[in-house]
């Protein structure tokens, strides 16, 4: 995990330095197999006028059934190649790794006992989508986003948000 991490940050970081156009924002989602909303910060680095890397982070809302609760949070790094462009709308393929992390804890109340175990784990999948921007007004854009990622969570995300262009 701390391999993937610091490839991430450094793959970040050579894509901030090969552009000036840097777009960064604030998403919105929701997971089909985990069936919860959740919310992320992202980012956008243009490598060339149709191809831009997009690193994202998304937390899933905490899930409580009875005395279990559930976390589960994504980092993904993902190309996006724009096929189709007009003014203010673009369409693009998007493709990219994912590394999910959750942690299941449970908490069981017998009296004089007092029961916690907890678990966690980490998988390394594949993203496939794609997605489209709108330019709303000259520094910001609206966006919406499906991928499918294949990995322990095996799963469809819609994400909606918007990026302030620098």
């Amino acid at each position: 995990m701390k391999k993937f991490i610091l490839s991430f940050l450094m793959i970040s970081g050579v894509a901030l330095t090969a552009n000036a156009q840097f777009k960064a924002g604030i998403h919105f989602g929701y997971g089909t197999e985990i069936e919860r909303p959740a919310i992320g910060v992202n980012a956008e680095f243009n490598l060339m006028e149709k191809l831009s890397v997009a690193p994202d982070f998304t937390y899933y809302f905490t899930e409580k059934i009875s005395y279990v609760t559930t976390n589960l949070w994504e980092l993904n790094l993902n190309a996006h190649y724009y096929f189709l462009g007009q003014d203010k709308f673009k369409v693009f393929g998007l493709g990219g790794l994912n590394y999910a992390h959750y942690n299941v804890k449970s908490e069981i109340d017998i009296p004089f006992f007092g029961v916690n175990t907890a678990a966690s784990d980490g998988k390394i999948g594949f993203n496939v989508g794609g997605g489209a921007t709108y330019q709303l007004i000259e520094k910001l854009e609206a966006f919406s986003t499906i991928k499918y990622t294949v990995s322990s969570t095996d799963q469809a995300v819609f994400y909606v948000g918007a990026r302030y262009l620098f």
